[in-house]
């Protein structure tokens, strides 16, 4: 993909494709398993078709019916061949997602999960490289939806045309509130069903491993165990700054200090 280049950006162009409210100088999150991260420690960010993503409702707007004024039937499903997305969090760390990103009982270690964080303006700048990407490329916050405000989202639409694409990209950012405990954070790209990316199933770009990684977290459920040691030597032999690693304390308990006053 196109390298980093931000001075051929235009700010205000770009920020128009922040979505809901999102701040871009706050941090985010992704769990990841340690076999795919390797990857992005290596200086790739590796994003996938939205149309691997399994939730049923994903995608929901592409599996509708469509006709035309002449009462032409169109099918969207073919659309989301060249639109590739990425999920993100603003939970710092839960419970659920160690549990669901993590499996420390698997005998590979890659199975195990560390949590990289960065902040959503280093993610932006790495895929909006330049002002070609205004028609393509987005970031935002996911908005949650009851079941009947999705469906009235979707039958007040207007839609046109020109605005079609539009649509597509923002019913990306819906997501069903029975998720809304993940608050999602994502970025689409979206390059049209005519596009050479139609053709592959992912899409890379380069990132400066130095700048974009904030810390790197590992599962708490390793700790004071040797695949946190191997995890974080690991790290170290990969050119990760030894400040940026940490392993989780979420289930380290810590008493009180002090007994507690029981009065007569």
């Amino acid at each position: 993909m196109n390298r980093i280049d931000m001075c051929n950006v235009d700010i205000y162009s770009k920020e128009q494709n922040v979505l809901n409210g999102l701040n871009l100088d706050a941090p985010i999150y992704k769990f990841i398993p340690y076999k795919y991260l390797k990857t992005l420690i290596q200086g790739e960010l590796y994003i996938n078709k939205v149309s691997s993503w399994e939730d049923v409702y994903e995608n929901f707007l592409f599996k509708a019916s469509f006709m035309l004024e002449d009462k032409t039937s169109i099918d969207a499903k073919d659309l989301t061949s060249g639109i590739f997305g990425q999920s993100w969090t603003s939970e710092d760390e839960t419970d659920a997602m160690w549990r669901i990103y993590s499996d420390v009982k698997s005998k590979d270690i890659g199975d195990c999960a560390v949590r990289v964080k960065t902040t959503a303006r280093k993610l932006f700048d790495a895929i909006y490289t330049n002002d070609k990407c205004m028609a393509t490329t987005y970031i935002g916050n996911v908005d949650y939806k009851l079941p009947n405000e999705l469906d009235n989202w979707v039958k007040n639409l207007y839609l046109t045309a020109g605005m079609l694409n539009r649509s597509f990209v923002d019913s990306l950012f819906i997501k069903r509130m029975a998720f809304s405990h993940e608050n999602e954070v994502r970025i689409i790209i979206n390059f049209g069903s005519e596009a050479e990316e139609c053709k592959i199933d992912h899409i890379t770009f380069p990132i400066h491993i130095e700048t974009f990684v904030d810390e790197l977290l590992i599962d708490p459920r390793l700790a004071f165990k040797h695949e946190a040691c191997s995890i974080k030597a690991d790290l170290l032999r990969n050119g990760i700054n030894s400040s940026k690693i940490r392993i989780s304390d979420l289930y380290v308990f810590r008493p009180l200090s002090n007994p507690l006053i029981i009065h007569d």
